[in-house]
């Protein structure tokens, strides 16, 4: 849900700051915000610009986790495209290896990396060029390139597209030795559900905080049925957008 430019001083001003270096050919744009992150996005429609422009009023969960976090918590994020929220939470924890960030689009992957560096969080956010899954293995993002809020994961098998690797959430919980897990953020256009089934028993043990970003009705009822059974909460920020917050009970 974007909130109207208009009613916003700050994303308007950020409209006009992106649309110049458009104007003058930058085939980047990069915003700094008054929470000292800088986030540079690519110059198209979906290529994490509008991340770039609104910041943390990008999505209400995003202030809604900077509120809730304590300095020990650990933020893993799934399809994490730019790293808005990776970002904005490790610029407020500043502890190492407290972000965990999966995002197998690689130009989204590349911008990724150049906001970690950007904003001096080497140490504290490791980027994952990866997808979250049910299982591990590999699969190929479909969809318009220009748009990576857009790809959807399909089997690797005679597919057309950008192959990618994909990673369970137990492989991993083992593979970077995670000792705990605070929030979970899932924007995987349509395979939340999957993810959630596959990982439920990690969901299980450590009971984090899910912010879920659903696109597409079926997922968000079997994330719903499968988070609702082991006592989870779900909550919405808004009735205007789709997202929801699992608590655990």
């Amino acid at each position: 849900m974007k909130p109207n430019i208009f009613r916003s001083p700050r994303i308007f001003k950020n409209c006009v700051l992106a649309g110049i270096q458009k104007a003058l050919g930058h085939r980047r744009i990069t915003i700094r915000h008054p929470q000292g992150v800088r986030l540079t996005a690519g110059n198209l429609k979906g290529q994490g610009q509008w991340c770039a422009i609104s910041g943390i009023d990008y999505e209400p969960e995003l202030p809604w986790l900077l509120e809730n976090a304590c300095p020990e918590s650990v933020l893993v994020d799934v399809g994490a495209n730019i790293g808005i929220f990776s970002l904005f939470f490790a610029a407020k924890a500043r502890r190492p290896g407290s972000v965990f960030s999966l995002e197998p689009c690689a130009d989204a992957y590349d911008l990724l990396c150049h906001n970690i560096r950007q904003n001096g969080l080497e140490e504290v956010i490791v980027p994952i060029p990866a997808a979250l899954g049910k299982n591990s293995g590999k699969a190929v993002l479909q969809g318009n390139q220009t748009q990576w809020n857009a790809l959807s994961i399909a089997p690797a098998e005679g597919s057309q597209g950008q192959h990618v690797d994909v990673i369970s959430l137990p492989d991993l919980m083992r593979n970077y030795q995670l000792q705990r897990l605070d929030y979970l953020k899932i924007d995987a256009e349509g395979k939340e559900g999957e993810i959630l089934e596959g990982g439920i028993d990690v969901i299980q043990a450590y009971r984090p905080t899910i912010i879920l970003e659903v696109t597409f009705q079926n997922s968000q009822a079997l994330a719903r049925k499968t988070l609702e059974e082991i006592g989870y909460t779900i909550e919405t920020l808004t009735p205007l957008s789709p997202n929801c917050i699992a608590v655990p009970g």
